[in-house]
């Protein structure tokens, strides 16, 4: 038995203002092609990891296609159309396949196309000549549409957890499903319940209740009714198109009744939505919060997450919301990491280590998340290549690349700079890599909704978040929304909702 697969994820964020290249796509991780697939074969903070262990354990062999994944603005269609062809250009080589396998997010956007997904499953099918079985992995935040449910005949599963600490797991299903379709040891039937909601990101972390509730009753319903899976899936807010919501998921046997199954668990989701608000702070307000923590009793730091200027929902990550407040407040022990100016970090290379640097930091690549800012004679206290390997759960055993960083002195307060928008602060990278020891600080300051929550709420002495003006501002009534569907809850508040 021969399976083709790979990752082509993307996560479209409409309200970007920066063009959705090839580049711009992977800017945020690394893409590998071919060959090069096989090295994520034992990196379980990814999806392939799981489908190649899936394949190893069946004895089946495995063609690689692709990996790249990243949070971006909405794809040219050059920049989609080049990635499809890399898996599609496979797949023509290898006609004798049995079976597709892939991570496809779910919330992926191209001009002229609201469904990259089932665009690029069709185009999969074109390429294989025949009616070949897929299955797919999809993202937690996935805005799932019927089309996509009917092109993946051997079902769609979708990650659990945020921070999405279970990708292994998901793909790992979708591949042994996809196994045992191909054998003939089960026909898997899949359906969904839209549910209509938009849940603010900051606040859906599963690590802990409320949120937590939430798939934590999906397994035991699964369980119960003997089923194959069951997804919550949260929808992604900031990807605009008519099926951005949250939905539920699930997948079963012929003959079981998983509409009806998908609908009930879609009026429990309902029933608790007062549960997916969320409170935020603005800049002022979440300085004041931190601080008031950090003067409890007890060790640590204060994180405060910068929700709003988030890289891993298609930001830029030079926001200087939060930057201009920690600036102001100039306080000893408060540290920002990080923040992308190339500019900036170019300065402080040529000036080396107690060197001073000047200029305008942050805010350039759009207006939305905030001015530049005024620096003046920051001194540089450390430097790196910006190369090292994630810790966080998420993103274990990964390569990450910062493309050079440097720590600023800038007045009483420490910013890390970046040469790469290198994805949100994941775990202590940024700042271990720039030799700054968070134990040895008051308030940290990162860019990140929630996956940050898998290192820092095991290290960090209490967290606060920071809605700051930003294009993953959880103030959705901020947004000039032109395909989502109304009404939908929390922007129309008393409407009312049956599956």
């Amino acid at each position: 038995m021969k399976i083709i697969i790979g990752c082509l994820n993307h996560e479209a964020n409409s309200f970007a203002t920066d063009p959705g290249t090839f580049e711009r796509w992977h800017r945020t991780n690394f893409v590998a092609i071919g060959d090069e697939v096989w090295d994520y074969k034992d990196k379980r903070g990814a999806h392939l990891a799981g489908m190649f262990s899936a394949a190893e354990e069946e004895g089946v062999e495995i063609v690689p296609t692709i990996f790249l994944a990243g949070a971006a603005p909405v794809l040219t269609r050059e920049a989609l159309d080049h990635g499809v062809e890399i898996i599609c250009d496979v797949i023509r080589r290898n006609r004798d396949a049995d079976g597709l396998c892939f991570c496809l997010h779910g919330a992926g956007v191209a001009e002229g196309i609201d469904d990259i997904e089932t665009y690029t499953m069709r185009k999969m099918r074109e390429a294989a000549g025949k009616d070949i079985p897929i299955a797919i992995s999809c993202d937690l935040h996935a805005n799932i549409k019927p089309e996509m449910l009917q092109e993946a005949d051997a079902g769609v599963f979708g990650m659990k957890q945020y921070p999405h600490n279970d990708k292994f797991e998901t793909a790992y299903l979708a591949m042994k499903t996809l196994i045992a379709k191909l054998r003939g040891e089960v026909d898997p039937v899949t359906a969904y319940c839209p549910v209509p909601i938009l849940i603010p990101c900051s606040g859906a972390s599963t690590l802990k209740l409320p949120m937590k509730a939430f798939p934590d009753h999906m397994a035991a319903y699964c369980k119960e009714k003997g089923l194959i899976d069951v997804t919550f899936f949260n929808g992604f807010p900031y990807a605009d198109t008519a099926h951005t919501r949250c939905s539920v998921v699930v997948v079963g046997r012929r003959g079981q009744d998983v509409q009806a199954c998908a609908n009930e668990l879609g009026r429990w989701v309902w029933e608790h939505r007062h549960e997916t608000t969320v409170e935020l702070y603005d800049a002022a307000g979440a300085w004041e919060k931190a601080c008031e923590e950090a003067a409890k009793p007890g060790a640590g730091f204060v994180a405060i997450n910068e929700t709003s200027d988030n890289p891993g929902a298609g930001c830029p990550g030079d926001g200087t919301g939060m930057l201009r407040e920690l600036l102001r407040r100039n306080e000893p022990g408060t540290i920002f990491g990080y923040i992308y100016d190339k500019e900036i970090l170019d300065k402080a290379m040529a000036a080396g280590v107690g060197g001073t640097v000047s200029g305008l930091l942050g805010g350039k690549s759009d207006r939305c998340h905030g001015e530049p800012v005024m620096i003046e004679n920051a001194v540089v206290r450390a430097l790196s290549d910006g190369r090292g390997i994630y810790v966080s759960p998420n993103k274990v055993g990964q390569d990450v690349n910062y493309r050079g960083l440097a720590r600023l002195q800038i007045g009483n307060a420490e910013v890390i700079v970046a040469g790469a928008c290198a994805n949100q602060t994941f775990d202590d990278r940024p700042f271990v890599l720039t030799g700054a020891d968070l134990n040895q600080y008051r308030i940290a300051v990162l860019k990140s909704s929630t996956h940050f929550h898998g290192w820092f709420d095991d290290h960090a002495k209490a967290i606060v978040t920071a809605n700051t003006p930003g294009n993953s501002t959880e103030n959705f009534s901020l947004f000039p929304y032109k395909k989502l569907r109304r009404p939908i809850f929390p922007l129309d508040p008393e409407m009312t909702f049956e599956p």
